[in-house]
C-alpha cells in the first residue's frame, strides 16, 4: 500500500514537471495522470475489498475492543477519501496525508 502511495507522489511530481515544460509532452503527461488514478483506484480496493470487507471485524458496540474497531474503520474511510482526492488534484499534501493515516491505521491493527 505505500508502494501505491509512492507510485501517486513521482506521478504528481511528473505531471508538474512535465506541465512547467516549455512544450509539454501531452503524451506523457496523459501516461502519468493515469498511472496516478491507477494507483489511487487499486490502493482504495485493497483498502475495500481486503480490509473492510475482510481483515477488520465488526465488534458490537458493548466490545472493549470496540473503540479500537471505529478507529480502523473511520481512518480506512479516510483513506478512500484521500485517493479520491488524489485523482482530482497533483497536491503533494494528499499522499502525506495517505502515508500518516496508513502509518497509524496499521498500528491499530497490529495491536488487535
Amino acid at each position: 500500500m505505500y508502494e501505491h502511495i509512492e507510485t501517486i507522489s513521482k506521478c504528481i511530481d511528473e505531471i508538474k514537471a512535465i506541465s512547467a515544460e516549455k512544450t509539454p509532452d501531452y503524451n506523457q503527461l496523459v501516461r502519468w495522470v493515469n498511472t496516478k488514478e491507477h494507483h489511487a483506484t487499486e490502493f482504495q480496493h485493497v483498502v475495500m475489498q481486503y480490509f473492510m470487507a475482510q481483515r477488520v471485524k465488526a465488534v458490537p458496540a458493548a466490545d472493549k475492543s470496540y473503540d479500537n474497531y471505529v478507529k480502523q474503520i473511520t481512518l480506512l474511510h479516510q483513506l478512500i477519501v484521500e485517493a479520491m482526492k488524489s485523482k482530482q488534484s497533483t497536491i503533494h499534501e494528499i499522499p502525506e496525508n495517505m502515508k500518516k493515516m496508513l502509518h497509524d491505521f496499521q498500528h491499530l491493527y497490529e495491536k488487535h
